[in-house]
């Protein structure tokens, strides 16, 4: 029994907020809704709109509810003393990131650290491999003078070799 009420207090729930908003009035009015409840013969709970809507034998132990909706409140204008609001602090525009070019080959473990270091470091670079094309060999040699490896570029300052403290103040100071 406790089960049934549970069941048709919800649906009683249900009903009135799908009719409130589908039926509203305007919000300057108070809307009031009319709900028939009564029980069928096999003792199911039925919620209806109209008493025409209750079986004829079940009229007389309908019980009428009655659905009061408060008008929303309009919303407050500021008033004419109010302190005018606070503009946000604009935001430092963000330093632009350093370009860098990371000249590598895939048997050199020095070059994959150089790379695990700037990839540890969230640094966007584009790497260079030396040993697929002759044209980035050329293009290191004409930049460092020979083809040593790794080569990191930081806008336009070469490091040689693998050296994570000279990166990261380079990769510092242009940020």
């Amino acid at each position: 029994m406790a089960g049934r009420i549970g069941r048709a207090l919800a649906l009683a729930v249900l009903l009135v907020g799908c009719a409130g908003a589908a039926l509203a009035e305007p919000a300057a009015e108070t809307t009031r809704r009319v709900f028939y409840r009564y029980t069928d013969a096999s003792g199911n709970l039925h919620f209806v709109q109209s008493l025409e809507a209750v079986p004829a034998e079940r009229r007389g132990a309908a019980v009428r509810i009655e659905v009061v909706r408060p008008p929303k409140p309009e919303r407050a204008q500021p008033r004419e003393d109010a302190r005018p609001r606070r503009e946000r602090p604009r935001r430092r525009p963000l330093a632009p990131t350093p370009t860098v070019v990371v000249y590598t080959a895939p048997w050199c473990g020095w070059c994959r650290k150089t790379l695990a270091h700037l990839d540890d470091r969230g640094v966007a670079y584009v790497e260079k491999d030396v040993d697929a094309s002759p044209g980035h060999r050329d293009e290191l040699v004409r930049k460092a003078g020979r083809a040593t490896i790794p080569v990191v570029e930081i806008d336009g300052t070469l490091v040689r070799g693998f050296e994570p403290e000279r990166i990261d103040a380079l990769l510092a100071r242009g940020r």
